[in-house]
């Protein structure tokens, strides 16, 4: 009866720190424009139909599993097109996670250090605002805990029936986000290790344990084979390879200062948390830290090989973090553990606790304001851009706006819109953008554009040209610039007027009726 009463207290406990994380996550929902991504997401997932909604995930997001986008295409079914509607799964995922990583953290380190993990991806900076995100980096944190809390239970009863569900887990996990094959080989690590050592649990069947895991392996990949089968068809008809390349913005040490709180020289108090975490998760369960570090380890390593050993922007790992968080909780719990051996007044031991989580929580304070008034704000903010041309467009205007840029325009106008682009990819189709989402968008190539053309497409007409950067600006050296830079050399038009808009980098040109200049 006692245990029980305990084990509910934790679970109130845990309630309250769902709500926190909730309010933490609503605040200034969708207040910020999307980005490049969030846009491709959205204009995928509010097509009509779900076939045209896969099409165009396909076509302009063919890296990203559609697991991300169903949750989102019905609930704008349910609810009406709306970027909030859109974007509030990544906060429901986020928060299903954290109790899930509860389940996961209490069997594996006790209710304690649980409760402590829980409360720090609360109130992580980056954790709240990938919850945020319209994207599919908060589904991981639903699906990964949920793959290592069946795994566990397969294990412990060897029942294949537990390791069918393990497979289909594993499947959702890979529908996600296709990184997490470095969860599904993390995991096999562990079950190798199993195999050889018998620790864990020393009445494991190890041909029961070895057929099981083999189970759900080929389970996961049989319902993963649909999407496979598209991503060899793009292989095979284009260029193209889904594990592109990402942004090398961070080096391993960046990853490491991201994942720690606090700025600066409070960015040691994580990872001095880290040692005692280590050594007291290593004195209940010696396996467990081992399990943990490999978890990292291994993930991290085949981020950085499919994404052709350039993972290290945060997003690529931010699924780790939940992981990582474990280690200065139990850092916490063990500081907490040993006053209370010096001091044996429970009240004390809570109350420095308390305080360890509120000293994180204020030296990040700074990261987190930051970005609830700024957002990612990589593009501009192209939401008030895109009202701003509403109110200055005139029927048989023409408006011209860099390719990825013309997308986030694109989630919050419907006028119709010429994408320009140095040279579009072959997996890109604008017109299958204008069928699926029945936008009157065109295409500007600039590699078979010139003036002539551009005489006989805008001629007579009002145009707008809108970009983030100045056109006459040294600093053109991006996409955006490159293209902008190429529009006026191919054909010959240069910005007359003045800027009518200079707010978030955005400009906007009135290039005159389609004189050529």
């Amino acid at each position: 009866m006692a245990e029980t009463g305990k084990k509910m207290k934790y679970y109130i406990l845990l309630g309250i720190v769902i709500l926190t994380a909730a309010g933490l996550r609503l605040y200034r929902l969708d207040y910020h424009s999307m980005w490049d991504d969030e846009a491709r997401t959205y204009l995928a997932g509010t097509t009509d139909t779900l076939g045209g909604a896969l099409s165009f995930t396909i076509a302009v997001d063919y890296g990203t599993p559609p697991g991300n986008l169903l949750p989102r295409y019905l609930l704008t079914k349910i609810f009406g097109k709306s970027t909030y509607v859109f974007t509030l799964p990544s906060v429901i995922f986020s928060l299903l996670g954290i109790f899930l990583y509860f389940l996961l953290f209490s069997r594996l380190a006790g209710n304690k250090t649980a409760l402590l993990a829980c409360i720090l991806i609360a109130i992580h900076p980056e954790e709240i605002s990938y919850a945020m995100t319209p994207r599919n980096y908060a589904v991981l944190n639903t699906v990964i805990p949920l793959s290592f809390l069946l795994l566990i239970l397969a294990v412990k009863k060897q029942k294949y029936l537990w390791y069918f569900f393990h497979g289909i887990s594993l499947a959702l996990c890979y529908y996600a986000h296709l990184l997490t094959a470095g969860i599904a080989l993390s995991q096999g690590v562990i079950i190798i290790f199993l195999l050889l050592s018998g620790r864990g649990n020393l009445s494991i069947n190890r041909l029961r344990l070895f057929t099981g895991f083999s189970l759900s392996i080929a389970v996961s990949a049989v319902l993963f084979l649909p999407w496979l089968l598209e991503l060899f068809k793009i292989k095979l008809h284009t260029s193209l390879n889904p594990f592109v390349s990402g942004p090398s913005w961070h080096s391993p040490l960046d990853i490491v200062y991201i994942f720690v709180f606090g700025r600066g020289p409070f960015k040691i108090i994580t990872l001095l948390l880290v040692l005692p975490g280590i050594l007291k998760l290593y004195k209940d369960k010696p396996f467990l830290p081992v399990a943990l570090v490999e978890v990292l380890a291994v993930s991290a390593f085949v981020s950085w090989l499919l994404m052709h050993a350039n993972f290290f922007h945060v997003r690529y790992v931010i699924f780790l973090l939940p992981v990582f968080l474990l280690l200065p909780a139990a850092g916490i719990a063990e500081i907490s553990e040993k006053l209370r051996q010096i001091f044996p007044r429970y009240k004390l031991s809570a109350a420095v606790s308390l305080l360890l989580v509120l000293f994180l929580f204020a030296s990040s304070s700074g990261k987190l304001a930051d970005w609830y008034r700024k957002g990612r704000a990589y593009d501009g903010n192209w939401k008030e851009a895109a009202h701003r041309m509403q109110s200055l467009y005139q029927p048989g205007d023409a408006i011209i706006i860099p390719y990825f840029h013309a997308m986030i325009f694109s989630v919050y106008s419907s006028l119709p819109v010429y994408f320009i682009n140095n040279s579009a990819p072959s997996f890109i189709s604008i017109s299958d953008f204008s069928k699926y989402n029945r936008r009157p968008w065109k295409n500007i190539n600039l590699n078979l554009y010139n003036g002539k053309q551009y005489a006989a497409e805008f001629g007579g007409k009002n145009v707008w040209l809108l970009c983030i950067r100045n056109l006459s600006s040294a600093e053109n050296t991006d996409t955006e610039g490159a293209s902008l830079s190429r529009f006026t050399e191919k054909t010959g038009v240069h910005p007359c007027g003045e800027k009518i808009l200079g707010h978030s980098y955005i400009y906007f040109y009135r290039l005159g009726n389609g004189i050529i200049h």
